[in-house]
């Protein structure tokens, strides 16, 4: 794969480095973000130990690394890994994205250090194919960019479960990648305060029936018939994909597996979806736009 992360060339889905956005202060200071919004510059203790999901790694100086990390405890931060670059480190082959690992950190006034890494699974079949890769960092970087810099939260804990299980499914099927990212896609915009509104039409307030609507990107839900027609920007939501939309938001993983979902309607719910999150954080993944250079990926 080619480095270079300009429009013109392919981009490595393994170190994604996203511009700075503007829109995640607007995120922390929503009402009714439920995230975690504060600098994590500060441990619980001067030494911390905790199981950690790497969600990036960026090369820092000529032997450390820079990683983004997500907790069950305390939410998203970034901890500096001094030699971690360097072939007889003991931190090599146990950083790199999408690792599920128990560290120990150490506070700093800069970033935590990364003191012992033991490796927890390496979600090796996530690593086996490009879709594989693709998928993974998808995940990876959908969390990232929903996520903020935070407190200790409920949420904290739920987000990295959702992860888990989500590479989980992708590390055991990595050629099935739809099912569990369009069920991460939901869950996290439900999470971060964007959910779309599946329950009620957003442009009169009908409740939803079981028949063919519409859905309005920019309003941020589904649209009645009536609405459809009346509303720009609305676009024609089939039934069967409407069913799969709120089975998806409403329902746990458990509940989701346990059910037979058609491919077709998958694949347009996550257009539909791609839609919308490219919507709300006012520019596509980098991921996806990797998977649509390459012709290869998600399907």
């Amino acid at each position: 794969m080619g480095q270079d992360a300009n429009m013109g060339h392919a981009i490595s889905p393994f170190h994604l480095t996203p511009p700075t956005c503007h829109w995640k202060i607007r995120i922390a200071q929503r009402p009714c973000c439920r995230l975690f919004a504060q600098s994590f510059s500060m441990l619980p203790s001067r030494l911390h130990t905790c199981e950690s999901l790497i969600l990036r790694s960026r090369d820092h100086r000529e032997a450390d690394r820079i990683l983004t990390l997500l907790t069950p405890d305390l939410g998203r931060l970034d901890v500096l890994a001094r030699g971690a670059r360097k072939p007889a480190s003991r931190k090599s082959g146990k950083v790199e994205p999408f690792m599920l690992v128990r560290i120990q950190l150490q506070q700093s006034k800069f970033l935590p250090f990364v003191g012992e890494v033991q490796l927890l699974n390496p979600f090796q079949g996530c690593r086996e194919s490009l879709q594989a890769i693709v998928a993974s960092s998808y995940a990876c970087e959908l969390v990232y960019n929903l996520t903020v810099e935070g407190e200790e939260s409920d949420l904290a804990e739920e987000v990295f479960g959702s992860l888990i299980t989500v590479l989980t499914e992708i590390d055991a099927e990595p050629d099935r990648p739809d099912l569990p990212l369009c069920w991460l896609e939901l869950h996290m915009l439900s999470a971060a305060g964007f959910e779309p509104a599946l329950e009620f039409c957003v442009g009169c307030g009908a409740e939803a029936r079981p028949e063919p609507w519409g859905f309005s990107v920019a309003e941020g839900g589904i649209l009645c018939p009536d609405c459809l027609g009346a509303m720009p920007g609305g676009q024609p939501l089939p039934l069967e994909v409407f069913k799969i939309l709120r089975f998806l938001q409403r329902s746990t993983w458990e509940q989701v597996r346990a059910r037979r979902v058609a491919q077709p309607a998958l694949s347009e719910a996550r257009s539909i979806m791609r839609e919308y999150l490219n919507h709300t954080l006012e520019r596509p993944l980098r991921t996806a736009q990797f998977e649509r250079r390459s012709g290869r990926g998600l399907k």
